[in-house]
């Protein structure tokens, strides 16, 4: 499945957008769980491998774009996930849902601050 495939299963969360120029899906810190739940136990999505989580500073030093990698091993179809937040402004942890998750969360907390 292609992004756009991804993106017609998840689009009715609020807060989710497609990005084709760059091929990503952005999410706001608020619906990032409600995503995450639906790409890893939606049937035709199952991506139960996260592959990274990767913090970017944007230079302003007033954000950061926290980048999400997954795969889906059944399904064989990947997908990148990013999402903005301020300074100090706290998402989400993903490691209930994605155990490997804890370890990227810390490793972006260290390096760049991310409260998670």
């Amino acid at each position: 499945m292609d992004l756009k495939g991804v993106f017609e299963i998840i689009k009715s969360i609020d807060g989710v957008d497609l990005d084709l120029e760059s091929n990503f899906i952005s999410v706001s810190p608020a619906s990032l769980l409600e995503l995450a739940d639906k790409l890893k136990n939606d049937r035709d999505l199952e991506f139960d491998f996260l592959m990274c989580i990767t913090a970017i500073d944007n230079g302003d030093s007033k954000s950061f774009t926290i980048v999400y990698n997954f795969y889906s091993n059944k399904h064989s179809h990947s997908c990148e996930v990013r999402a903005q937040l301020a300074l100090e402004e706290e998402i989400p942890s993903l490691s209930d849902i994605w155990k490997a998750a804890d370890w990227h969360e810390r490793e972006a907390y260290d390096m760049m601050g991310v409260l998670f």
